[in-house]
C-alpha cells in the first residue's frame, strides 16, 4: 500500500501477523519541526488525513479500511499498541475537531472497532490548566515526544516541561475500560522529598521522582510496574517504608509498582556509575529488565561500578542470588553528548536476543548494530 505517512505499527495481534496500521499525519509535528525533545508552543495546522487511521495487509498491499476519527492525532514517537481481551488499542494525542480551543487531549482509540462504531474508549484533557504540574504556569507544556502506554492498556505516563529539567513532571493515568475513562493515579505520598523537590500534585498523577528514560513493564507477578533512571533520587536516603533499597540510598534504577502503589530501588548507590536507559520489551519473559550505562568515569559523581555495560536486573528480587547479571561493555562513544552513539538497546519479546547501537571505540565516525545472545546467561 502507497500511505502518505512513516508512522506505522505493526498489530499485536497474532491473527493478523501481516497486517499494519499506519497513521497520516501532514501537520507540522510530523516533521519534527520541533526539536527532539518533542515539545511545542502553539497548535498546528491540521490537514487532509490528520484525523485518520489506515488497516493494510503489508503482503498485498491492500488497504482493509480507512477509519475517521471526531479529533486530529498528533502522533507521538512512543506511541505503541495495547492488545487485551481479544482487542487492539492504541493510546494518542489529538485535538477536538468541533472544539479544538479545548487544547490536547490523550485519546484511548479501539483499533479493530465494528464498521459504523466510535472507536474512541476514552479520552481525556491534558492541557486545559489543571494539570497539576509543579509550576502552574507549564501545566500546559506537554512533551510530545513521551507518551507510554502499559501492556495491559490500563495505565498511561505522560510528561510535562518545566522552566527548568528539575521542574518538569511525569503523570501517571489510569484507564478504565468498563466506565470508559482515564483519570489520574494518585501518587503515594514520600516526606523525605519534600526537602529538596517541587513536586506537582500527586492527587494529579504527578509523580515525586524526575524519571528519565521510565519505561512500563509488566512483571512476572504479573503487576505492572514504572521502570526508569531515578533522576534526583538517585543516592539520597529514604526510609524502607517510603522505598525499598538495599542500603539505605536510592541506586541509579528505580522501579515504581503500579498495583500496590510502592517504591523499589533496584540497583545499590555505592560505586555505581550512572544508567542511562531502560528496556523492558520482553514481554513475553518479563522477570528480567535491562539497563545501559555511561562509560565515563572522569565525572567525580559516578563510580566504576557497571560504567559502559548492559546488564540484566531480576525486577522483584534485585538484590537475590542473580539479582543484576553483567551482560557485555558496549563500548560506544557518546562524548559531547553524541546522540546517535547512545546504546539505544531492545530485546526481543521472549528475552533471548539484544540488539544495541555502538561506535565500538572512541572514534565516533560510524554507529553499527549488535546483536547479543542471551540464552546462555541464566537469564
Amino acid at each position: 500500500a502507497s500511505l502518505p505517512t512513516s508512522n506505522f505499527r505493526w498489530s499485536q495481534n497474532p491473527a493478523k501477523a501481516s497486517v499494519q496500521y499506519g497513521f497520516p499525519q501532514l501537520n507540522t509535528l510530523d516533521n519534527d519541526a520541533l526539536g527532539i525533545d518533542g515539545s511545542m508552543a502553539v497548535l498546528p495546522e491540521f490537514g487532509p488525513d490528520d484525523d485518520t487511521f489506515v488497516e493494510y495487509n503489508v503482503v498485498t498491499g491492500e488497504v482493509l479500511r480507512t477509519v475517521e476519527l471526531p479529533f486530529n492525532k498528533l502522533f507521538s514517537p512512543k506511541t505503541t499498541i495495547s492488545f487485551r481481551d481479544g482487542h487492539e488499542y492504541i493510546a494518542i494525542f489529538g485535538v477536538d475537531k468541533v472544539n479544538p480551543a479545548s487544547g490536547i487531549s490523550v485519546y484511548i482509540v479501539q483499533l479493530d472497532a465494528a464498521v459504523g462504531v466510535n472507536p474512541v474508549i476514552a479520552s481525556f484533557a491534558l492541557t486545559d490548566g489543571t494539570s497539576g504540574t509543579p509550576e502552574f504556569e507549564n501545566a500546559n507544556a506537554l512533551d510530545f515526544s513521551n507518551l507510554w502506554f502499559s501492556p495491559d492498556g490500563n495505565h498511561l505516563l505522560t510528561l510535562y516541561g518545566g522552566s527548568s529539567v528539575s521542574t518538569r513532571s511525569w503523570r501517571l493515568l489510569d484507564v478504565n475500560y468498563n466506565t470508559s475513562t482515564i483519570a489520574p493515579h494518585t501518587i503515594p505520598n514520600l516526606t523525605s522529598d519534600d526537602a529538596f523537590q517541587i513536586n506537582g500534585d500527586r492527587t494529579q498523577g504527578h509523580f515525586p521522582v524526575n524519571w528519565s528514560h521510565p519505561v512500563f513493564t509488566s512483571g512476572p507477578d504479573g503487576d505492572i510496574y514504572v521502570v526508569g533512571v531515578s533522576g534526583q533520587f538517585n543516592g539520597r536516603s529514604f526510609t524502607q517504608a517510603e522505598i525499598t533499597t538495599s542500603n539505605g540510598q536510592v541506586g541509579s534504577v528505580l522501579a515504581f509498582n503500579v498495583n500496590d502503589d510502592t517504591f523499589h530501588s533496584l540497583t545499590d548507590s555505592v560505586d555505581e556509575n550512572l544508567a542511562t536507559h531502560v528496556i523492558a520489551t520482553n514481554t513475553a519473559n518479563s522477570e528480567y529488565i535491562f539497563v545501559t550505562y555511561w562509560n565515563d568515569t572522569t565525572n567525580p559523581a559516578r563510580g566504576p561500578k557497571y560504567s559502559g555495560e548492559i546488564v540484566a536486573i531480576k525486577l522483584t528480587d534485585p538484590f537475590g542470588t542473580n539479582g543484576l547479571i553483567e551482560l557485555v561493555h558496549h563500548r560506544t562513544s557518546i562524548a559531547n553528548e553524541y546522540y546517535y552513539g547512545n546504546t539505544l538497546p531492545t530485546i526481543r519479546p521472549d528475552g533471548t536476543q539484544l540488539v544495541f547501537s555502538s561506535t565500538w571505540g572512541e572514534t565516533q565516525g560510524s554507529v553499527s548494530t549488535y546483536i547479543l545472545d542471551l540464552t546462555s546467561k541464566l537469564l
